[in-house]
């Protein structure tokens, strides 16, 4: 019984570790949010050192007809915690899966969203 148990739990550890080697992370500003999503823009930060919330976004704002971004779904974690989401702040996105190489592209599989200030 005691070796079973030990191989579940060995399984488990290394589903675990895959699982978490295949996540992706993908860092950036927030250009909009709506109720089921966000579009985030990628910039660095030199971009923005010293910057306020308004010329970050004029910033995103004039990026997004070069470089579209990318749509996240907003997960179910956050969902539940209630997280708010504003224009021009900074994130770090967790997301596994593939991303629709639409513009601005999109990504079903977000898992965690987090503020990255």
């Amino acid at each position: 019984m005691k070796k079973v148990v030990f191989g579940v739990v060995i399984l488990l550890f290394i589903i675990l570790i895959i699982w978490f080697f295949n996540q992706r992370v993908s860092e950036g500003y927030i250009l909009s949010v709506d109720d089921s999503r966000i579009w985030v823009i990628p910039m660095s930060d030199t971009e923005v050192e010293g910057k306020t919330e308004a010329e970050i976004i004029s910033i995103l704002e004039a990026k997004s007809s070069k470089s579209p971004g990318t749509f996240y779904d907003i997960p179910l974690i956050n969902k539940v915690l209630n997280t708010d989401f504003e224009e021009g702040q900074k994130v770090r996105i967790y997301w596994t899966g593939y991303a629709l190489e639409s513009a601005p592209g999109q990504i079903k599989g977000t898992l965690l969203i987090l503020d990255a200030t």
